[in-house]
């Protein structure tokens, strides 16, 4: 009786605290174009992306495909529509402008580097 009462606890205690685990909102963004970011090709097509912090993530298909920094920049008015924009004259990708929002993630490059302070 004494064993089934702490299992109990124990299976709600981790139930509580997978619930209150933060879920990162993923929204959707269309590349219309092959693109690059972080030194990763992604193909035109439609993705997810979700950020956490300094770190944003392409999902294509549920499967992550890059994970690169970012950092936010506010802008005066809320964007629109999704967009994204690139260096001048290629694929490389410079900021995500996500609809709804009035903060662009300006793209800082790898994870990893953005660590080391690349």
């Amino acid at each position: 009786m004494k064993k089934s009462f702490v299992t109990s606890v124990m299976v709600l205690a981790l139930t509580v605290a997978a619930l209150a685990a933060p879920k990162v909102k993923k929204q959707d963004l269309v590349l219309v174009k092959d693109s690059e970011v972080a030194g990763t090709v992604l193909k035109a097509g439609d993705y997810q992306v979700a950020v956490e912090g300094g770190t944003a993530t392409f999902y294509h298909n549920g499967k992550i495909v890059a994970t690169f920094a970012v950092r936010n920049q506010e802008v005066p008015e809320k964007f629109q529509q999704s967009a994204v924009a690139y260096d001048t004259g290629s694929r490389n990708l410079r900021e995500i402008r996500m609809a709804g929002s009035n903060v662009k993630l300006v793209v800082e490059g790898s994870v990893s580097g953005a660590a080391n302070g690349k």
